[in-house]
Parts: C-alpha cells; structure tokens; sequence
C-alpha cells in the first residue's frame, strides 16, 4: 500500500506586535474588496450618498437637483443601458406623487421614456431598447429591390395611396370596384394592397382632387389667349342619375411652336329637375362662370336634340361678348350622322309598329320613343346595360334590348290568351281589359326606372299613404317567366300612392284596374307556388 505524503503545513508569517497604520489598512480593504469592472467609485463624497430624493440634511431635492442626479447617474454609465440614450430631460408628464419624471431620449426611435425620481431600476429602459434592436434587426433583413439597385420600383409613402387610386381610377376611367378585383390586386404593391382604399374614400378623394384642381387651372384659363368652345352632353348612369358634362376645348401651343387641341372636363352636374332649356342654360352658365371663361367663350357643340336649342336661346339672353346664339351652335356631327343611318334602316326593321285603340291610352309614340326627347337622349346611353337602383335592392331587372321595351306597351290580340274559353263575357279580365291596362303597368314601372326624380316623389308618396314594403314596381321582361307576378304585386302594394303620383291621362290608372287584376294576380300566385314546388323538387333530385 502506498503511502501518502502530507504536504508541509506553511507557517502563518508572524503578526507584528504594533497595531497597524492607516496605510495597512487601506491595503488591506483594497485586497480583499476587488473592484466590480460595472461600478464606477468615485473620490467624492458624493458617490457615497444613499440614491433617495432626499439629502443628507433631510430636505426633498428639487426637479432641477433631481435633473441634474439623474444626468450625473446617466454620465457615469453605470448601467450599459444608458449608453442607448440621450442626454436625461425633465419630462412635462408627473408620477403618482405629482412630481415631474424624468425623460430618457432613445438614440434609435428617438421616443422618451419616463421614468419616476424615486425609482432607480433600468427594466424599462432595457425593454424598451430590445424592443428598438428587433424592430431595428426586422428593417435591415427586409429590403426592397430600389436599395439593391432594381429600376421599376421603389417605395411609395402610404399617405399618396388614396391619390394614387383616385386617379388611377378617374385618368382610365376604371370603376372603384375594379380595384378590389382578385387579379388586379395581385399587380399592385404591396404597400398599395395593405392601405387599399374603399370605394366611398376614393369618390371623397376625386372630389378633393377636384375641388384642389380648380383653383390652377382657372389661372391657366384666365391668362389663355384665344377662342375657347363648349362642349355639353347628358347621360344617365346605371344607378339612374341624370349627368350633364361639361368640356372646354381650347389650342394649347407646345414645344417647338406646335399647337394642339386641349379637352378638358369642367364639371360634371347631376340634373335634378326637368331637363328643360332654361334649366339647362342656367347650369351651364353656372359652370362658365365659376372659372371666369364666359367673355372668351365662342361657341357651344352639343347634339341636335329640341331642348339643346332652347337652351341655345337661353344662352344667348346672357349677353357673352363673343357667343351670339344659334350662328355659334354647332351640333354633333356624329349625332346627325346616327339619325341618317336611322331613318335609312327604319323601312327594313323586323318590328312594324300597329295602331292599337286602347281608349285613354292614346295611341301616339310615348316621351321615350322621341328621338328629339330629353330624356331619351340621357337614357340611349344605358339602354343595353343591367341598371338598379342601389337604394332599393329589390329592384334587381334583367337588361334586355330597347327594342323590345318599346313593344311592350302594344300587345296584339293574338298575343294575349283568354283566360277562361266558357264564359268570357263574365271574365273581370279579358283581353280587352289586359290591352287597356297592362301596358299602363309598364309604363310606369320604366318611367319609375328612367327617372330617378319621379322615383323620389313615388318613395315620398308610398311613405306617407304607407304601402308595404318594398316600394318599388319590378319591370315585366320576356326573360323572366314570373316578371308579370311580380309587377302585378308591386301595383297592387302601391296602388294608393300610384293613384296620387301617376295624374298623365295617358298612363293614368283608373280605380278599378287593380280590383280587375286582382283576381288575376292570385291566379299567377297560384301558378308561381305550384311551379316553384316543382322546381324544388327537381332540384333536390
């Protein structure tokens, strides 16, 4: 067995018998307290002050000796956190004691953050510069590819977003629900996707546009030497609105002295009233005068319609030094062109019109089969597209060819079947019956849906002779086999207010037109609830 060797125990070097100096004693504490390398130790007396708000007196340190403390703290570094702020602030925020806190400026967000004179701890300000270096760390590893050097794109601020789609939409004539369009949206930027704008903000925003625009351009008009031309047209939008627009034409010279033709839209004025020529003339001066172009202004281009002549006339008691009425109203071209062609294929239409005696329903062309008609002219436009009311959702009609529309009004014999072969003379209604009355129906509902004025007083009317709801009479259309139903149970729901509204002699209704139809109106409920059963069970076969 092997033995172990004691190590030699060191003898303990021998105290001296005088008591030690000051200066052994200061060696001493110096070798057994090493120095902490995040402490700084100041020589002064006032690093050994206790860190309260107090003094060594007992006296409550002011918000400026608070400052300053806080300031000296901060300098000294005597946390590494200090190093992520600024110089210390006295904050304009107080604690819960109603003392100003003292406010930390960071270096990266340049955010204050305040903190308490009575509370030393730097858990705050640690938080908030972990939090500053992520996001800081986030920036830096997404980075666009303008920074890398790729031309075609770059960043867009996202205060322009509403801008840049309001005249994205309003420059290609775009609808605002084009934008929302899943294919479209995948060709935006993404900045663009994530403050896409709605289509209420992007009409609020054309509007400003406008309202910002005006002002320039009526300098750029007032300082434009030369012979300036109205052009004025009218349509009616899908949801039924009467629109007049408004467009100056005037040379503009360019570069290299060339001169081209500028068209510019003025305004665009929702009609409200009868389009009648004095109401026209006072829109159009209104527009005029607003940008201050009525003294230059040399002639007027609009189409050759009755009431554009009128207004031609109206325009004229206004006095414009260089617009002498009907010598400088030139009228559309293309419109005169469209009536030649018209009136050359009239003899070879499919459809011959035929004289039908309908009694108070006289057999002249309605308001809307005139081609010289004001409110033809608006609608023509919007003859082919699927229109509807927004404001009454019910009111939903599939579109159909003008052609058509107008040929509802005239119903052959033979195209109305008797609807009992044993006893007609009994019948409430007959074939005559539904000739007089039928074609009153449709020309109500088509005049409730031209006119977007008519439709307002008939909503008014309903309200206060409180007909059920909806109010609103569905077209009859040869693509819907229940249209008829549907338009028979509208005029009956608002017979009271149709009565009151409808006073043409010519559409008019008599009182006991609805009565006859009644009963023939619960003979197609009876069809339409005994085909719709059919129908379901079908679909669920």
């Amino acid at each position: 067995m092997k033995r172990t060797r004691k190590r030699p125990r060191q003898s303990s070097p021998t105290r001296s018998s005088s008591p030690p100096g000051p200066s052994d004693a200061r060696a001493q504490s110096t070798e057994s307290d090493p120095i902490d390398p995040d402490i700084v130790v100041m020589d002064d007396d006032r690093s050994t002050a206790p860190r309260t708000s107090r003094s060594n007196s007992g006296r409550e340190l002011t918000d400026a000796e608070e400052l300053r403390r806080a300031q000296r703290i901060a300098s000294n570094a005597v946390s590494a956190v200090y190093a992520h702020y600024g110089v210390p602030e006295l904050s304009t925020q107080k604690d819960k004691k109603g003392r100003y806190m003292i406010a930390y400026p960071c270096n990266m967000c340049n955010e204050r953050m305040h903190r308490p004179t009575y509370d030393s701890s730097c858990s705050n300000l640690l938080k908030h510069v972990s939090g500053c270096l992520i996001k800081q760390q986030d920036t830096t590893g997404n980075q666009s590819l303008a920074s890398l050097g790729v031309s075609g794109t770059g960043d867009i601020d996202p205060r322009e977003v509403n801008q840049l789609c309001a005249l994205w939409c309003a420059e290609a004539a775009r609808p605002f629900s084009a934008l929302a369009d899943e294919s479209h949206k995948k060709l935006l930027h993404p900045t663009i996707l994530k403050n896409l704008p709605s289509a209420k903000v992007l009409s609020r925003s054309i509007h400003m546009i406008y309202t910002a625009f005006q002002d320039s351009y009526r300098e750029v008009l007032k300082k434009h030497v030369g012979a300036m031309y109205l052009g004025a047209d009218a349509w009616q939008s899908p949801n039924g609105h009467d629109i007049l627009g408004i467009v100056i034409y005037r040379l503009v010279e360019k570069d290299g002295a060339k001169f081209e033709l500028e068209a510019m839209p003025l305004d665009f004025v929702w009609l409200v009233k009868s389009h009648t020529g004095k109401y026209l003339a006072e829109t159009l001066r209104l527009v005029v005068e607003k940008f201050g172009v009525q003294d230059k202004i040399c002639g007027i281009v609009t189409d050759n319609v009755s009431n554009n002549s009128s207004m031609v006339a109206e325009l004229k008691k206004f006095k414009w030094p260089r617009f002498k009425g009907d010598p400088h109203w030139i009228r559309c071209f293309a419109h005169i062109l469209n009536l030649i062609v018209q009136s050359i294929l009239r003899p070879f239409g499919k459809v011959v019109k035929k004289s039908i005696d309908t009694g108070d329903l006289d057999n002249t062309s309605e308001e809307g089969s005139n081609d010289g008609d004001a409110e033809v002219q608006i609608c023509r436009y919007s003859d082919n597209a699927s229109t509807c009311d927004k404001d009454e959702p019910d009111d939903v009609e599939d579109s159909e060819d003008d052609g058509n529309e107008t040929q509802e009004t005239e119903l052959l014999a033979e195209d109305i079947v008797d609807l009992s072969d044993e006893d007609e003379e009994e019948d409430a209604y007959t074939s005559a019956s539904c000739k007089h009355t039928l074609p009153k129906f449709h020309a109500i509902a088509r005049k409730l849906r031209k006119s977007p004025n008519s439709k307002a007083e008939f909503l008014l009317l309903c309200e206060e002779q409180e007909c059920t709801k909806p109010h609103n009479i569905k077209r009859d259309v040869r693509t819907r086999w229940n249209s008829t139903y549907f338009q028979l149970e509208g005029i009956i729901r608002c017979e009271k207010a149709i009565l009151i509204w409808q006073k043409h002699r010519k559409y008019g209704l008599a009182r006991h037109s609805t009565v006859v139809f009644d009963g023939f109106l619960r003979t197609l409920e009876y069809r339409f609830v005994e085909y719709s059963s059919i129908r379901r069970i079908f679909d669920k076969k």
